[in-house]
């Protein structure tokens, strides 16, 4: 049985599995509002199908697993003041998040190619994670004056040492190799490989760990791993701050590249993220989308988001002027303001 749902999804029921095919191959599967309501609405109602005992995400796209949420979508619908859908798509997003986070079943996604933002999303809060050698992961959102959302605050947390905070600050792409380092992703697989595993996730009786575990492989070196040490020494520091001063203290390539990428970034972005990835160490799942329901507000209300959105993404310049334009220009009260700002409802979750 195949659903294809204005295009957005092909969702189908074959042999033990439901499968979400993401299907917006032009814009690498990029996440609007009409294609999150309708992942939603599947997996709701495959929640209770005992047709149903696992469910596996994959791409239509060549390129991409998913590229992210179109931001672009919600920057027309701010220049309009149409803030509605900028809520409604955030709320949705987030409900889907946490239904992916606490499905009764299995979710297997098979990540080939490109995975950022909201494609990490719908991956990285499931069950298993299958990255191949083509998938590039990040968090590119500090680039654009927002935050690592998503369910960042909790599956970035759970990286070894200090690079999942690393990761959300600097937005920098990485391997499928460190992908498998950080334990954002649970196996590899090769991309010759991929529809091999997928059939027998599809149709093998066997142990669903023994099928994902029969198929693993490891897929090349971890730049993070080698980087470790390095990592936790700059990022342990107790502010974003310090965190500068100690990598403006290394003259090494590795440092300096990192501290001209953070100059890049939104001073504000940096300074809330900061604060925000050092809270949610200790939250838990619900906890952390409540929070991300929050600081979603407080960004896309903010300048720093649309001049982010128009540099990267409209005008594509790259060249974004944040206001304020230095860390040392934020105080300590943008921060509570962004971490408690009001919203008209909280997630139902």
């Amino acid at each position: 049985m195949i659903n294809n749902i204005e295009n957005f999804i092909v969702s189908e029921i074959r042999g033990r599995a439901g499968i979400i095919t993401l299907n917006r191959p032009k814009n690498l599967n990029a996440l609007h509002l009409p294609m999150i309501q309708q992942i939603y609405q599947t997996l709701v109602s495959w929640k209770n199908n005992p047709a149903v005992e696992r469910v596996i995400f994959d791409s239509n796209s060549d390129k991409a697993f998913c590229a992210g949420g179109d931001v672009r979508a919600i920057y027309d619908a701010i220049k309009v003041q149409d803030y509605h859908l900028a809520f409604q798509f955030f709320y949705d997003e987030y409900q889907l998040n946490h239904l992916i986070f606490s499905f009764p079943k299995p979710i297997i996604s098979l990540i080939d190619g490109i995975i950022m933002g909201g494609g990490a999303g719908l991956a990285m809060n499931g069950t298993y994670r299958v990255v191949t050698e083509r998938t590039i992961f990040a968090m590119p959102e500090t680039a654009i004056g927002f935050f690592p959302d998503v369910g960042a605050g909790y599956f970035l947390n759970r990286c070894p040492g200090k690079i999942g905070l690393y990761l959300a600050l600097s937005g920098n792409k990485i391997s499928a190799g460190d992908c498998l380092y950080s334990k954002l992703a649970t196996h590899g697989v090769l991309k010759s490989r991929l529809d091999n595993l997928k059939d027998q996730l599809i149709n093998d009786q066997s142990n669903l760990q023994d099928i994902l575990k029969k198929h693993h492989v490891v897929l090349g070196q971890s730049d993070l791993a080698s980087h470790q040490s390095a990592i936790d020494r700059y990022f342990s520091q107790p502010t974003i701050e310090k965190c500068v001063q100690a990598l403006q203290t290394d003259v090494e390539e590795w440092p300096q590249k990192v501290l001209e990428t953070l100059s890049k970034r939104s001073p504000t972005s940096l300074k809330v993220t900061f604060s925000y990835m050092q809270k949610m160490i200790e939250a838990n799942f619900k906890q952390v989308m409540q929070q991300t329901l929050v600081l979603s507000q407080f960004f896309v209300k903010s300048y720093d988001f649309q001049e982010g959105v128009r540099a990267v993404l409209v005008d594509k310049d790259q060249q974004p002027k944040w206001q304020p334009d230095t860390l040392a220009s934020i105080n300590s009260k943008l921060v509570e303001q962004a971490l408690h700002f009001s919203i008209r409802q909280k997630l139902p979750i």
